[in-house]
């Protein structure tokens, strides 16, 4: 335990939004979204603060479950099964999808991610195969240089 009387690290669930923070210190920890790391950061509110729910780490599909090793805590662990090569139930589409938008909502992609997806999608249309490669990079360059401005 430390001075809050809190054990790190802890997996916690903010109330009103379902946002899921592993913390390493009282204010610092890394957000999870559908497994996977999506921002680390030292300026959370305090996970003592009664609106984050401890949940338990294994009910949440973590980077372990996603690619066989915990980043977070540096552990290697066996790699799951990734399947032969045929489909799997993460490439199903989510019900009810049936534009570019439904699935940049249902995996949280953020405007930089989004706009690299749309234009990788549309890479043969019109003759545009170019464009659409340089418009991808751009964005992906963009969300590359946030990540790094985060570390």
């Amino acid at each position: 335990m430390n001075e809050v009387g809190m054990t790190f690290p802890c997996w916690k669930q903010w109330e009103k939004d379902g946002l899921i923070v592993c913390f390493s210190s009282n204010t610092t920890g890394r957000e999870f979204r559908d497994g996977i790391l999506y921002e680390e950061s030292d300026r959370w509110i305090p996970a003592d603060n009664r609106r984050w729910n401890d949940i338990d780490r294994r009910s949440y599909l973590t980077f372990r479950e996603v690619y066989g090793k915990d980043e977070f805590f540096g552990e290697n662990v066996e790699p799951n099964s990734r399947g032969d090569g045929g489909s799997t139930s993460y490439y199903n589409l989510p019900e009810g999808a049936t534009e570019l938008s439904d699935l940049i909502y249902h995996k949280k992609m953020n405007h930089s991610i989004g706009e690299s997806f749309c234009a990788i999608y549309r890479l043969n249309d019109n003759g545009e195969y170019a464009r659409n490669i340089r418009k991808a990079i751009f964005y992906l360059q963009l969300e590359l240089k946030h990540c790094e401005e985060l570390k």
